[in-house]
């Protein structure tokens, strides 16, 4: 009967937290959302969402450079992590939240890729 390494056992142990882990939030299109008392909400659940929204298309209201869609990142149904708008294929601003406030820098690029508002 073959025996694994100790160091290969502990790979293969990491390896699997990684994928468990990185299944813990969920990715859907913000259409399948809806908005309660400020929370955003998987459509009939419960419990407000924590994940990725794919598609949204309301940053243009936070900041200039963010009129495509984006993904958003979602805790317990607030806007929370870094947000990178892109306009034709280009960075085109940087956002970040947490717990639904305005948190950190917030830049928004230029043509070339200057920032031109901090």
């Amino acid at each position: 009967m073959q025996t694994f390494n100790p160091l290969i056992r502990e790979l293969i142990a990491i390896s699997g937290a990684i994928v468990f882990l990185s299944g813990c939030g969920e990715s859907i299109d913000a259409r399948q959302t809806q908005v309660v008392n400020g929370l955003i909400y998987k459509r009939n659940a419960t419990d407000p969402f924590t994940g990725t929204l794919k598609n949204y298309q309301g940053m243009a209201r936070y900041a200039t450079g963010c009129e495509e869609p984006t993904e958003v990142p979602v805790k317990d149904g607030l806007f929370d992590g870094k947000i990178t708008c892109t306009t034709q294929g280009r960075k085109s601003a940087e956002l970040a939240f947490n717990e639904g406030k305005k948190h950190g820098d917030w830049r928004v690029f230029n043509d070339r890729g200057e920032v031109y508002i901090q």
